[in-house]
């Protein structure tokens, strides 16, 4: 379900990242746990007719960074979220929809937002998917920094 913080999150990645408006990218749902994002399957194919793998490294990193926009708006803290560094597993081709997830664990986020409040920068690692039926065929791992600016 397309929620009003689903549809900000979408205006604000495609006015500041242009790229994520050609690559069709969408807010499709917020829980307050997790993000999904789907990209058009025809905008991000490669020379196999399969998704193309900087796309889904795009999308996995973005789900991450639009968790971290989401759950931190709603704590009413706008820091700067950074994407320090990441790794990718492409363990099967993803043909079709291209719909990525990343969730947030309490334990993890209230640790990086206790952190953030107290020394004005967090450091935290989360975990997006992106699946190929019913298996995971992409698993991306990053670390994101927030910085409060003034």
């Amino acid at each position: 379900m397309k929620t009003t913080l689903c549809e900000m999150l979408e205006k604000v990645l495609h006015e500041q990242i242009p790229i994520t408006s050609r690559m069709g990218i969408e807010v499709t749902d917020f829980d307050g746990i997790r993000l999904t994002l789907r990209a058009d399957f025809g905008c991000n194919t490669n020379v196999h007719g399969t998704a193309f793998a900087g796309s889904l490294y795009s999308l996995a990193v973005l789900s991450g960074w639009g968790l971290l926009y989401l759950k931190l708006g709603e704590d009413n803290m706008h820091p700067k979220i950074v994407v320090h560094e990441g790794s990718i597993k492409y363990k099967a081709e993803v043909v079709g929809m291209i719909e990525a997830s990343c969730v947030s664990v309490p334990v993890e986020y209230d640790r990086f937002k206790k952190e953030l409040q107290s020394r004005s920068k967090a450091r935290i690692q989360l975990t997006s998917s992106i699946l190929s039926g019913d298996h995971v065929a992409v698993l991306y791992s990053g670390e994101y920094i927030g910085r409060l600016t003034n």
